[in-house]
């Protein structure tokens, strides 16, 4: 689990790019979504965002699909563990 340290980082970097998303007329969960990710220094799981961002799954993959079609995240390989992780 993050710090303190690190959820603040993070938060500020969800804000920041929410305001993006704002700007690119793109929704504000797409913008969250990079965020957290951007923010993590460990690849994150589908789970890990629902939980961090208290968004519904449904608005997570959409978001995760949106930025994978743009080349903005990627799914990352995590050894022994069969999940989808995102970078």
């Amino acid at each position: 689990a993050p710090s303190a340290a690190q959820r603040a980082i993070q938060a500020q970097f969800i804000e920041l790019f929410v305001a993006a998303a704002d700007l690119l007329g793109v929704p504000r969960s797409i913008g969250e979504i990079y965020g957290v990710i951007f923010a993590s220094p460990e690849p994150l799981t589908f789970q890990d965002i629902v939980d961090r961002l208290q968004l519904s799954k449904g608005s997570v993959s959409h978001g995760l699909r949106a930025l994978r079609s743009l080349g903005a995240i990627r799914v990352a390989y995590v050894p022994a563990d069969r999940r989808d992780h995102f970078e």
